[in-house]
């Protein structure tokens, strides 16, 4: 019996259309599933670069010695940067500034861009950028 009425409502035109619709369903939560992944994967190959690393750890202190000293046994590369806001001042204007202080080096991954090209700063110099 219930086979019987089985095939009766398969051949209905109102369960086609709930088969179409959950059919479509299954269909988009795929697709949104397989375009949410490379979307991820596309931004964690690219973090590598806007960080200029792999990992970043930030504090509001000095990072202990025996972690820096952990992390190098362990075979990472270990890259320090110091960034702040402060005022600046040409003659008698104020203009906020903010100022990133890095190590030899920065960038682990991608290359710093300057103009001109390949300018890459010595230790105690300082490369301005406009806003």
């Amino acid at each position: 019996m219930i086979a019987r009425w089985f095939w009766r409502e398969w051949r209905s035109p109102s369960l086609l259309i709930v088969w179409l619709a959950l059919s479509l369903a299954v269909a988009c939560v795929l697709a949104l599933g397989n375009i949410s992944d490379r979307m991820e994967k596309g931004l964690s190959q690219q973090s590598r670069e806007f960080m200029a690393g792999d990992r970043a750890l930030r504090s509001s202190r000095e990072v202990p010695q025996a972690w820096l000293e952990e992390a190098q046994k362990r075979g990472l590369k270990v890259g320090k940067q110091l960034t702040f806001a402060t005022m600046t001042f040409a003659g008698d204007t104020p203009q906020l500034a903010n100022v990133k202080a890095v190590d030899d080096i920065y960038p682990m991954y991608g290359d710093l861009q300057t103009n001109p090209p390949g300018l890459k700063p010595q230790a105690g110099s300082v490369l301005l950028a406009h806003a």
